[in-house]
């Protein structure tokens, strides 16, 4: 029968894998959600470009007169 101070290294020996897997997948998300958000702050300046393009021609049209 394994005494008990074997228990807490054995419990290190096969909890040591789990956490590096989990610190893996942790990292893989952060750097995934660090994708995204710089992917929605280039979309948003893109909206925010073609907005203020659309508004300049619509400036630049003569004004209708009814």
């Amino acid at each position: 029968m394994p005494s008990v101070h074997h228990l807490p290294h054995a419990r290190t020996t096969l909890l040591a894998p789990l956490s590096s897997a989990v610190r893996a997948v942790e990292s893989a998300l952060l750097s995934r959600s660090a994708q995204n958000a710089r992917t929605a702050v280039i979309a948003d300046r893109a909206r925010a470009r073609e907005r203020a393009e659309a508004e300049a021609v619509l400036s630049a049209l003569p004004a209708r007169t009814s």
